[in-house]
């Protein structure tokens, strides 16, 4: 079917077992998608359903059950992608893009958001929020941003020290107030760690020769303390500080695996200890609300503390269960759904918004995350999230989907500038105050 750019018109079954065969009229394929037809066997209705929806896809063969057997095996064609809000137009070509990727990776549901100059111009949601239950994805829904959230906490750092709290030349054990723990400690070299250091991945922890990262080594670390599952970052801070030397001096590194998500959870406690509440309050208060962010939040871990306007999140189709980070009930888990500890994990990678909430944190954050000069991308990753939001100059693309996919971070790093890029008439819209946005309030 590849080999011929083509779509099933019509399938016969006959036989069984291993003597099953298929007959099949073909036809030219002249839809928008590269991947226009999935075929499943041996699945219950329910799933075959869920399937047809992961996909944007619709059945045109069924197989019933056959020899007492309560399965199913079905044959599906592309059907474009359900969308909503600001779609189409001059975006078409980011349309076609974004949902050629969600057929590609088997993605379940998207969001995208582009801003041009001081207007949202573009805010298109693709596919389902929840495949089970058929809900669509709107452009208001909450998505884990997983690694964004990174660029949130270095623009809240730099408000403390605008706010001539801190300086990001301070030591970070000067700086981390009631977070500090007890000493002894395993390495003396956590003396000489900055502020800096630890927002440049320059702290010492090189999760590749530590063999682990302490943001997802939570039954361990529990354990060796003798503390409740799972571990908070807090514990997780106490831990590595008594019991694990540095990878490398602060300000040197070793390679590319010197990317430290413990890092930006030391940096969270930092901005608790220094700004007089927890971590999420002061940075709602000082970065989100001055731009009119109001929805952002730290997200659950569990699939039951998902928010009513959160969308669910998707491991590859059929992943087996794993065990939940949280003692008691559900023991097994879909890896998103508790296979980790999201609430530990707020500096790094535990918020929940919209892409048009990330567009707009990227175009008016003040201060900007990294300084002057409007021009840096970042991307982020859970099972079940892939997120990127990109800007150059005042132009900023977002893009969400609720499953992490078998791409590259090049791959999806070309998807939003591709994108971007695409877009070669910008129309004179402003679609903020259509979500709800309101001004922006003076500092």
């Amino acid at each position: 079917i590849n080999d011929h750019s083509a779509r099933v018109l019509d399938i016969e079954r006959y036989g069984g077992g291993a003597n099953q065969r298929f007959d099949i009229i073909l036809v030219p394929n002249t839809g928008p998608s590269a991947i226009g037809w999935w075929w499943y066997y041996g699945v219950s209705a329910g799933d075959l359903l869920q399937q047809a929806r992961r996909h944007g896809a619709r059945l045109v063969d069924i197989e019933p059950p056959q020899d007492g057997a309560s399965n199913y095996a079905g044959l599906m064609i592309d059907n474009g992608m359900v969308k909503n809000g600001d779609c189409g137009g001059a975006f078409a070509s980011v349309d076609e893009r974004i949902i050629n990727w969600m057929k590609r990776y088997d993605v379940p549901g998207a969001q995208a958001a582009i801003v041009k100059g001081d207007n949202l111009v573009y805010s298109c949601a693709f596919g389902y929020a929840d495949i089970k239950t058929g809900r669509e994805v709107k452009p208001t829904d909450l998505f884990r941003i997983a690694s964004i959230a990174k660029p949130i906490t270095s623009a809240e750092i730099r408000r403390l020290e605008a706010d001539s709290v801190l300086s990001r030349s301070d030591k970070m054990l000067d700086r981390l107030g009631q977070f500090k723990p007890d000493e002894p400690y395993e390495d003396d070299r956590l003396d000489d760690i900055t502020i800096q250091h630890l927002l440049d991945h320059k702290g010492g922890w090189n999760w590749g020769a530590l063999g682990f990262d302490p943001m997802f080594y939570t039954d361990t670390i529990s354990t060796a303390l003798d503390t409740n599952r799972p571990s908070t970052c807090t514990q997780n801070i106490r831990y590595m500080f008594q019991n694990v030397d540095l990878s490398f001096a602060p300000g040197g590194g070793i390679d590319d695996k010197d990317y430290s998500n413990f890092g930006y959870c030391i940096l969270g406690r930092i901005i608790h200890a220094q700004g007089g509440q927890t971590y999420e309050s002061y940075v709602k208060q000082k970065v989100l609300d001055p731009i009119r962010i109001t929805n952002m939040k730290i997200g659950k871990s569990l699939a039951s503390g998902r928010f009513p306007n959160e969308v669910q999140y998707y491991d590859l189709p059929f992943a087996s269960d794993v065990n939940s980070v949280f003692d008691g009930e559900p023991e097994k888990v879909q890896r998103p759904d508790g296979g980790f500890y999201l609430e530990a994990m707020d500096a790094h990678g535990g918020w929940i918004g919209s892409a048009m909430d990330i567009a707009r944190f990227a175009r008016f954050a003040n201060p900007e995350p990294y300084g002057a000069g409007g021009n840096w991308s970042h991307q982020g990753g859970l099972t079940g999230t892939s997120t990127i939001v990109t800007r150059s100059g005042d132009e900023v693309i977002a893009i969400f989907f609720n499953h992490q996919n078998r791409a590259t971070g090049d791959d999806l790093a070309a998807l939003a500038n591709g994108a971007r890029d695409s877009v070669s008439r910008w129309p004179a819209v402003d679609h903020w105050g259509k979500y709800g946005y309101g001004p922006r309030r003076a500092r």
